[in-house]
């Protein structure tokens, strides 16, 4: 299968994939994509080939949202390289993408990051976005999301369910969990430790974890907390934490390998109010670790309650505290659901996973089309 990957933007792409850092999310996460997958891609089945629209030699030089001379060379490309298949990575590639699949009889894929044009709430906005999902219907045939919760929400644009396929980003995920790290190099006490990823802002529960955990010192008094990122939020947090009794240390950990740290932890907490699909769970999944979240869509879609870790109410520390002493209190339970959710992350959001599901998504449009 030859296939097109078309980028919005890029720098020069001789030998690697360098994507430009100016246009926020989405082109990291086509980034992501394309750095971490497309090397995977099977050779004997998949011949990708990646161009941008602009932002280097090899791109298509767009001076505009939509350049008819650029979409004359793409549609020139096409045709030299026999494409069988167009990916659009970026809101600007989905429009060159659907326009030149459907003058040139090609079938389309569009990976969307974020949804499109939902900021801006003038009338000209409206009228553009109605124009894009428009646009969309009739130029890509599947359009691929990285979540549930974000299928969910563009199915209030894009009325087409049987388009739209959850694709989960990958991340390297070893057959067996990585060995526990050496607690003293990373500055980490010996003990129970129940870990805390997250940016110091408003809406991811610091003040609730440390609630919790004052609540947790007695059912399990050697239970020790780290709490990982920095943020507006320090110093007060470091004022609330003060107030713990009996005071137990907290480490607070500004820049280290996360990965690092949830390997060395017993319990890994995510107790945000609103969340996509938290990267730090993903994580604690990939090293065998157990872990506790609040029930938001992102969350539901990695824990399996009882199963993978536990759920909680936002706000309710003492249910937290609760989830948080059955794994401290019960080793060989939080080592069985360590183990079980290392096993489902790597089904699910392995690289190996999402290599083989994009391959079976690449077939399946193409073979549609014929």
């Amino acid at each position: 299968m030859r296939i097109l990957l078309l980028l919005d933007d890029t720098a020069e792409l001789d030998g690697e994939v360098r994507l430009a850092d100016d246009e926020g999310f989405v082109l990291a996460s086509a980034r992501r994509d394309l750095v971490r997958l497309v090397p995977l891609l099977d050779r004997s089945r998949i011949q990708p080939t990646v161009i941008a629209l602009r932002g280097g030699e090899n791109a298509l030089n767009a001076q505009q949202r939509l350049d008819f001379a650029a979409l004359r060379r793409l549609r020139r490309l096409l045709w030299e390289q026999d494409i069988e298949l167009i990916h659009a990575l970026g809101k600007r590639a989905v429009v060159y993408a659907a326009l030149a699949g459907r003058w040139q009889g090609i079938p389309t894929l569009a990976s969307l990051y974020d949804l499109p044009f939902t900021e801006r709430q003038t009338l000209a906005g409206s009228l553009l976005q109605r124009a894009y999902m428009r646009l969309m219907r009739w130029g890509i045939d599947r359009v691929i999301v990285p979540s549930e919760l974000f299928k969910r929400d563009l199915l209030t644009l894009y009325s087409l369910p049987d388009r739209i396929y959850v694709v989960y980003p990958g991340i390297e995920i070893g057959v067996t969990p990585p060995p526990v790290p050496d607690r003293a190099a990373l500055g980490l006490p010996e003990g129970p430790l129940v870990t805390m990823i997250a940016p110091m802002v408003e809406g991811q529960g610091h003040v609730v974890v440390l609630e919790a955990y004052q609540r947790l010192l007695q059912r399990v008094p050697v239970a020790n907390l780290a709490i990982v990122g920095t943020g507006p939020l320090r110093y007060n947090l470091f004022k609330q934490a003060a107030k713990i009794h009996p005071p137990n240390p907290i480490t607070w950990i500004k820049e280290l390998d996360s990965k690092a740290v949830i390997a060395a932890s017993t319990v890994v907490v995510v107790h945000s109010r609103k969340e996509g699909l938290p990267q730090a769970l993903i994580e604690a999944a990939a090293a065998g670790k157990p872990a506790i979240a609040t029930r938001t869509a992102g969350a539901m879609e990695i824990i399996d309650p009882g199963i993978t870790g536990f759920l909680t109410t936002a706000g309710d520390a003492r249910d937290l505290a609760i989830q948080i002493g059955k794994f401290m209190l019960q080793p060989a339970f939080a080592e069985q659901v360590g183990r079980t959710a290392h096993e489902r992350a790597r089904k699910r959001f392995s690289l190996d996973a999402q290599c083989e599901t994009m391959t079976t998504l690449y077939e399946a449009t193409i073979y549609a089309s014929r």
